[in-house]
Formats: C-alpha cells, structure tokens, sequence
C-alpha cells in the first residue's frame, strides 16, 4: 500500500511514505524518494569539486575528501557525511551516457536546479564550515528512473537489505560534529543510511542532520538516528527543505540557518 503513495512528492518525498518521497507524479530530485538532481561530472569518487570552486584531495583509502592543505591544517573538527541519489545511480560517473543527470531524474526538470539540492546543500555546509566530507556510494546501484527507484528503496527497507560501499565508511574519532545529509525515502532514512548508522559509532559527537523532501520534512529519520546512536546528540536543529526548491533558493537557506547555528 505504501507504494500507492508513490506520489513521493506528495508525501516525502508523496512517496508519502517517502515521507518525504512521496507519492506525487511532479518531480523529483536528487532522491528523495525524493530528490533527483544530476550529479556533476566533476564529481569522482573520492572528491568532489564544488560549485562554489573550492577544491578538495581525496584520501581514497577511506573515501574521505578534505579542503585544501591550509583548511585541513586548520584543525577542523566537522565532517558532512552525506547520501546523493545521483551519485548512488546505475551510470553515475558514466561521462558518454545521461543517466544521472537531471534530464533521467526529473519528471521535467524545475527552473534554478542544475544539481540535486542534496549537493547543493552539502557544498554550501562545506565551503561555510571548511568540514570534510565523505560521500555514501553504494556498490549495487539504485535504477537511474525514478519510479523504479522508488519501488526499489521500498523494497530496501522492507528486506532490511545490507548494503556494500565503494570505500571504507570514515574514522569518526576525528570529528566532533557531524552533519548527516540524505533524501527523506518513504518516511525515513535511505537503506544504505541505515547500514551506515549501524556499522559506525557516533558515541559523543554531535549529529546534525540536513537534507530534502517532497511533503514531510524529517518524517522519521531523527527519531531512526536517535535510536541506532543512543549515545550520540542529535540535534532538533537540523534543515530540510523541499527537494523542488531553486539551487540558488537552497544555498541561501542553509547560509541562514549556519548563521542561526553560529557557523
């Protein structure tokens, strides 16, 4: 029945269950079960070059991307952990095939979104902060259409399913905040997230979580997070916005909201 809210954006994403997925035939971005945008072709596995044009090295070994040598030097004790639908889709990387671009992912594509708002956010929380970041890349992709998506990660929650990764997940013992980003799917925490939270211990730091939806905010996800990581703190101060929101709409929300953060 769930999947009869497949109006993803209808529902978080009216993949009401999504709840943030929602079940809706607008569009979708980045993943969110819900959120769809289009991964850049800069994007590489273990780095990533931003929008904003700040450029990163990657320690591939762990799959960890830091700034430039003078922010890393700097002691930054944050990290943006974070899960992209595009990067996570069947021909991501592919540079002769659109298949995770916005054009596959959108039903139509918004005016303003040329990046999944995912991204968008992650890289502004990046350039604000100068935090490290580690993206989530499954090894089993999801399917680059998004109605298939969404049944698949219907699918993933209900099997509980295990998921592998590109790269080792990070050394946490590093940080002491970490912002947590994903779509909101069916409600709550993409599948691999899932795997993530349980395989990592968050004990002592500070999780503050961001990311899209398309009609639920949250839905679950805090309470998912607050449950796996009992001794972590997970912030009530976390932001999500609706995955159909402008790139430039986006950014200008999380600056605001890092600046009511004190960053």
């Amino acid at each position: 029945m769930r999947r009869q809210w497949i109006s993803l954006l209808t529902g978080v994403m009216t993949a009401a269950a999504l709840v943030g997925c929602g079940a809706s035939d607008s569009v979708q971005t980045s993943g969110t079960a819900g959120t769809a945008t289009a991964v850049s072709t800069e994007t590489t596995q273990g780095a990533e070059t931003s929008v904003t044009g700040d450029t990163r090295t990657a320690d591939t070994a762990e799959g960890v991307s830091t700034q430039s040598e003078e922010t890393a030097s700097s002691g930054s004790r944050i990290l943006v952990l974070y899960f992209d639908q595009g990067e996570n889709s069947e021909g991501a990387g592919d540079t002769e095939v659109d298949a995770i671009t916005s054009a596959s992912l959108y039903r139509g594509i918004p005016d303003g979104i040329d990046q999944n708002d995912v991204l968008a956010m992650k890289n502004e929380i990046v350039s604000r902060t100068g935090a490290d970041e580690y993206a989530v890349r499954i090894n089993e992709k999801y399917a680059p259409a998004y109605e298939d998506m969404v049944d698949q990660a219907a699918d993933d929650q209900d099997d509980d399913k295990q998921f592998t990764f590109e790269s080792d997940l990070p050394d946490l013992s590093a940080y002491d905040t970490i912002f947590v980003g994903e779509p909101v799917w069916w409600g709550g925490m993409p599948q691999p997230m899932v795997n993530v939270f349980e395989q990592l211990d968050f004990s002592g730091k500070t999780i503050i979580p961001f990311g899209i939806y398309l009609g639920s905010g949250f839905g679950r996800i805090l309470s998912q997070m607050e449950d796996m990581q009992p001794d972590a703190v997970v912030s009530d101060d976390g932001l999500t916005i609706n995955g159909h929101t402008s790139n430039d709409d986006a950014r200008s929300q999380v600056d605001e909201w890092l600046t009511g953060l004190g960053y």
